[in-house]
């Protein structure tokens, strides 16, 4: 005998273990798991980009500490070499040194002769120390170690650089080696007690007379305001510039005084690692910390830039909160529409399932189909619709048919408009290309213009110091004569000068000339201007240039893209030296004629590129500087101008020393694309 179903206690065991608890369940489970991993990984990816955002704060902090401190100087040295050039003062200094060797040193810097030649001279000096803010007092000092003259400080004239209070001093070590090696030095920051054991620092330059005779020394006392001034600290951080002896230079903690600190360099000396781990600085703090090692001539401090452990700690711990509060919000929104989306899901089956239940029970009344369209509904009305939709199907296929006929003449179109586009899209590059090289040529002008602008500039003050002090007696014939060969000796240097400066911009000009026609020409010749232009950027930056130009064949070449393309190729070499401070460095380019066109090769020791990347070089936006320093066009467009423009080939390899590039010309090049 069958036993009889109890159905009521059936549907309270289906309402307890219902589907909706457990699609509730499942869809927790299913949206809080990823969830959680991706609140994890976002947790460590914040500390990676904290830590990385650290280093880089604090590099590209120390770059441009570096650069300022470095190019300070670099003026500065240029500064001094020029005043010690100077007829006037080198004039000055002799007229002291022949009437000092008449008379005693105590006696002459106090007579009236000394007044009188001091008076005719100083002018040009005293214009230095009004125009040069950074200047506090300039010294003549012959070759003996006599302080003959002094802006200043009275009295040190009558004493000697060499013996007390100065012998042992940098300023007094900065002289000697100034005498010893006829070159500009530093000598370094010091506190002297001469000067109330102030931070302040000496530079040294050799004076020449006309005939090239070493007569003495140049000394000046300089302000270092310009550089204290760079140093800050802000909450958490902490910078300083520290010799290596462990005396500050430079910082918060001192503002240009003595200071009793001595820090420890032990963390500093290891070498190749300026990015260092967690360290106990001397101050007594757990900090992160960067450093760079800054060279002038032979001067050498270390630039710090730390930040403390515990604002990083700090930094970590709101954020892991934020996460939690983040995390607990989530997980109560997710439980709030499970509940909802599972009782949606399955409101309709819990009906087919009562309905079930009462067709069971011989109830045929609720069987029947009742028009809704629910699941249930659906599923009936799929199978009706079957056989209608194939014989619609059959329509659509022919419309569909001319549709995509339609499509592609429309595609046609559409393709012809992206060529057109790629092409404009191409220009662009190229223009964008022409103008970061600009920024460039204005820096190389810039440099070639310095030296010719100085000579203009101490020219012009020598001739107007010459009327001011009426050094010709114009009554005179004989000066009058001197006068005027003089002053046109004076104005012919000018115009030198000048025609230099014009002649800088006239390259300038001429490169960035639109030109598109074909020139027959030796491949030398477009080489030659271009070296023109850079040689000069690449003396500066002490880089050897080895040439060996053999090619003789005359090929069609567009003269001013291939000068873009050398340029940047030296462009790139030159930047790679600075970034890994390449010393002795050198570029090789050669020409040579082969079988149906010409090699150009242009080859570096600047170490080589990374293989992994070697082949990306030439990608569009692809670029090893940086965001702030490249723009990943420069041998994108080479690479164009060679091998569409020219039907060449641009191609790079490492070799023993470094990168070679490699162009090839065929000898004859076809239409611009």
């Amino acid at each position: 005998m069958i036993k009889q179903i109890n159905l009521k206690n059936i549907f309270k065991k289906l309402h307890i273990e219902s589907l909706a608890s457990r699609l509730t369940f499942w869809f927790l489970v299913l949206s809080l798991m990823p969830l959680i991993i991706s609140v994890i990984y976002l947790y460590e990816d914040k500390m990676h980009t904290i830590q990385k955002n650290i280093t880089q704060e604090l590099s590209r902090s120390l770059e441009l500490k570096q650069k300022y401190i470095k190019n300070w100087f670099n003026f500065r040295f240029a500064d001094i070499t020029s005043w010690s050039q100077s007829i006037y003062t080198v004039d000055f200094l002799k007229s002291l040194n022949k009437n000092f060797k008449k008379n005693s040193q105590d006696i002459f810097v106090k007579s009236k002769q000394y007044n009188q030649i001091v008076k005719q001279y100083e002018t040009s000096l005293m214009i230095l120390l009004k125009n040069y803010h950074y200047v506090l007092d300039i010294f003549l000092i012959n070759k003996k170690g006599d302080i003959l003259y002094t802006l200043a400080r009275d009295k040190d004239l009558g004493l000697n650089i060499l013996k007390k209070p100065f012998a042992k001093t940098k300023f007094s070590i900065a002289y000697r080696k100034t005498v010893s090696d006829g070159q500009v030095h530093f000598s370094d920051i010091e506190y002297l007690k001469v000067d109330k054991n102030n931070m302040i620092g000496f530079l040294t330059a050799p004076m020449k007379d006309k005939n090239g005779k070493f007569i003495g020394v140049i000394g000046v006392q300089i302000r270092l305001d310009n550089i204290f001034s760079i140093f800050s600290t802000q909450k958490g951080y902490r910078n300083y510039l520290v010799g290596f002896d462990g005396i500050l230079r430079a910082s918060m903690l001192n503002n240009g005084r003595k200071t009793k600190n001595k820090i420890d360099l032990s963390p500093f000396l290891h070498k190749g690692k300026e990015h260092l781990p967690i360290y106990k600085n001397s101050f007594g703090e757990k900090v992160i910390g960067m450093y760079k090692t800054i060279i002038l001539g032979d001067v050498s401090w270390i630039l710090v830039d730390e930040i403390k452990l515990s604002s990083i700690v700090k930094d970590k711990k709101d954020y892991a909160a934020s996460l939690m509060l983040f995390l607990l919000f989530i997980v109560i929104v997710v439980f709030i529409v499970a509940n909802y989306i599972a009782f949606r899901i399955t409101k309709p089956i819990n009906s087919l399932v009562k309905k079930s239940i009462k067709v069971s029970q011989g109830d045929r009344s609720l069987i029947p189909y009742d028009g809704k369209e629910d699941e249930v509904g659906i599923l009936i009305m799929s199978f009706n619709k079957m056989i209608f939709s194939l014989f619609e199907k059959s329509k659509e296929v022919y419309i569909s048919k001319e549709k995509l006929q339609k499509y592609n003449d429309e595609l046609e179109d559409k393709i012809f408009q992206e060529v057109q586009k790629n092409s404009l899209q191409q220009q662009m590059l190229f223009n964008q290309t022409r103008l970061a090289q600009m920024g460039e040529m204005i820096s190389m002008i810039a440099h070639q213009w310095r030296q010719p602008l100085g000579a203009i500039s101490s020219t012009s003050i020598d001739l107007k110091m010459k009327i001011e002090l009426e050094s010709f007696n114009l009554d005179d014939k004989k000066q009058r004569i001197e006068c005027q060969d003089y002053f046109l000796d004076g104005l012919e240097s000018i115009e030198s000068f000048t025609q230099d400066l014009t002649i800088t911009i006239d390259d300038f000009r001429n490169f960035y000339k639109p030109n598109k026609t074909l020139k027959e020409i030796c491949i030398d010749e477009p080489i030659q201007k271009a070296l023109k232009i850079i040689e000069y950027s690449l003396i500066t930056s002490n880089i050897d240039l080895i040439k060996n130009f053999t090619s003789k064949e005359k090929i069609k070449i567009f003269d001013g893209e291939l000068m873009q393309v050398i340029l940047n190729i030296f462009k790139n070499a030159q930047d790679n030296f600075k970034l890994k401070e390449i010393s002795q460095a050198k570029i090789w380019i050669q020409t040579r004629d082969v079988k149906n066109g010409i090699v150009v090769s242009i080859c570096d020791n600047g170490g080589g590129i990374d293989d992994k990347i070697i082949e990306k070089i030439f990608d569009p936006y692809f670029s090893t500087k940086g965001q702030k320093n490249g723009t990943g066009l420069g041998l994108y467009m080479s690479k164009i101008i060679v091998e569409d423009n020219h039907n060449g080939k641009l191609s790079a390899v490492n070799s023993d020393r470094g990168v070679c590039f490699i162009i090839k010309l065929p000898s004859k090049v076809g239409t611009i694309s």
